[in-house]
């Protein structure tokens, strides 16, 4: 990469980023031939990394994209063989073996002093020269989990994020903006070709910085990020809780920026079964809830016997694993809801699974919240319990809701 004496890097000077560089150059050159290493020892087929090291004064921060570019480079045959399962995926993928990581980003959010430890990997194809998925890796009690998501591909592309300095932050209205030098773009607006519908912006002073301030801001955010911690909430909490936020799926639904994801994931369970097609609107308007208003695990229930849809089996922390393929097995989508660290609720969908057990499975779900709020498939692990969205959260596996126990 060739740097101009007056360029920025992450919002820092060319000076203090060449200081930085010869400091670190013993450790970039050892890293570059573990990479090297993996390419060659791990993987059947060329994959090269853009690298993963944002600059950063804290060595913390570039500590921890290397080992999140590590996860992911070294499960990348793994990523690849489940994305090909998915039929809407494999002509995307394709049989091809021209991958290569793009430079990492995590999604900024100026209204919180810290944020849990996921960092994004665009996956591009050079034959296609184009990038095609959303890789992740996420800190889950000091290991990283690797998974994907269906999100922002044509944004991504549209900005010309691999060859472009880029950061990405989140609104307080619900939104997440990629921006550049030059250009701005709301994720809402890209795909629904609107403004965002709710909220107001608050956040005036960091959206009123210059892009090299907010780069130096998202810049440091990555030495304070924290890897996520499990907890267990009680009973109580755990059933009355309100979610914001391989099988086919028949018209699965979008959230559209509305904090109705527990009703978006009923809708899309509801299109599976039915030929009618249901939106999230249409269930919190004939259950009565407002559209930002969330849900609990019984209001998902309760719409989906509205349609004389009986699921009756409320699952504390989740399924087990067996749970998860007797669903499945049978052609039942299900509905997971999961809590955060920051008080944060969500709902998604379960419509698959791949593995042998709980050590080695993976889950497939419908995330509404995915490309400014059409909804996007994603995949995670089994084993650690967890789910994660495009706007840098993780979620703990509280309750499922299902067909079949």
């Amino acid at each position: 990469m060739r740097l101009l004496q007056n360029t920025t890097v992450f919002g820092m000077s060319f000076e203090l980023y060449k200081r930085y560089t010869m400091k670190c150059l013993k450790k970039l050159l050892s890293i570059c031939i573990c990479l090297s290493f993996f390419s060659i020892v791990c993987f059947s087929f060329p994959v090269q990394s853009v690298s993963a090291v944002i600059i950063t004064e804290n060595t913390r921060g570039a500590d921890i994209l290397n080992d999140a570019e590590n996860a992911v480079l070294k499960s990348l045959p793994t990523t690849l063989e489940l994305l090909r399962k998915i039929e809407s995926f494999q002509m995307r993928v394709g049989d091809n073996d021209s991958f290569s990581l793009c430079r990492p980003y995590i999604v900024y959010n100026p209204m919180l002093e810290s944020q849990d430890e996921i960092i994004y990997f665009p996956l591009y194809d050079e034959s296609k020269d184009k990038i095609v998925f959303l890789l992740t890796a996420v800190n889950i009690e000091g290991e990283f989990h690797c998974g994907a998501l269906d999100n922002s591909v044509d944004l991504l592309n549209d900005i010309d994020y691999r060859n472009s300095e880029c950061i990405c932050f989140v609104t307080d209205n619900g939104d997440v903006v990629y921006e550049t030098p030059y250009r701005s773009v709301s994720s809402y607006e890209f795909y629904n070709g609107k403004e965002i519908i709710k909220g107001n912006i608050n956040s005036d002073a960091f959206f009123s910085l210059t892009f090299n301030e907010k780069s130096f801001l998202v810049n440091n955010r990555i030495n304070e990020l924290k890897p996520f911690e499990k907890t267990f909430l009680d009973v109580e909490d755990v059933l009355n809780q309100k979610m914001h936020g391989i099988l086919s799926l028949n018209n699965p639904q979008g959230q559209y920026g509305y904090g109705m994801c527990w009703a978006t994931s009923a809708a899309t369970i509801h299109n599976k079964i039915y030929s009618s097609v249901v939106t999230g609107f249409d269930i919190c308007n004939h259950l009565g809830i407002g559209y930002n208003d969330g849900g609990t695990v019984y209001n998902e229930q309760d719409a989906l016997w509205y349609y004389g849809i009986y699921y009756n089996y409320i699952l504390q922390n989740g399924p087990s694993w067996s749970q998860v393929k007797n669903n499945i097995d049978n052609s039942h989508l299900f509905i997971l809801n999961g809590y955060g660290y920051y008080q944060n609720h969500h709902a998604v969908t379960v419509y698959g699974y791949a593995g042998t057990s709980q050590s080695n499975g993976t889950v497939f779900y419908w995330e509404g919240n995915l490309n400014g709020g059409l909804g996007g498939a994603a995949y995670c692990d089994y084993n650690n319990h967890c789910f994660y969205d495009a706007y840098g959260y993780v979620y703990n596996w509280s309750t499922a809701l299902t067909a079949l126990s």
